[in-house]
């Protein structure tokens, strides 16, 4: 089934804040994209990457992987090689 570029900025802007809250920088969902998105059984497996929004210093830009239910609920977050949430 599609999904709407609606749902699509849905997605994005909870992952920004769920990455956002584990990193404990800004992220906003301009700042993360959506290379890979499938459906599976339980809602949605994403994969892209993101940037930091700092005033002063060096944005950071890592990758990141998370699996949502179809309501929009992340499941788990992985970003680089670190598990941050897993429910």
């Amino acid at each position: 089934m599609p999904i709407a570029s609606s749902d699509i900025w849905k997605l994005k802007t909870i992952i920004a804040s769920t990455i956002s809250s584990a990193i404990n920088e800004p992220v906003f969902s301009n700042n993360v994209t959506v290379d890979s998105l499938d459906e599976v059984n339980t809602g949605y497996s994403v994969i892209g990457k993101f940037e930091t929004m700092k005033s002063f210093g060096q944005n950071k830009k890592g990758k990141y992987e998370a699996a949502l239910t179809q309501d929009g609920k992340i499941i788990s977050l992985k970003i680089g090689d670190k598990l941050v949430k897993r429910e």
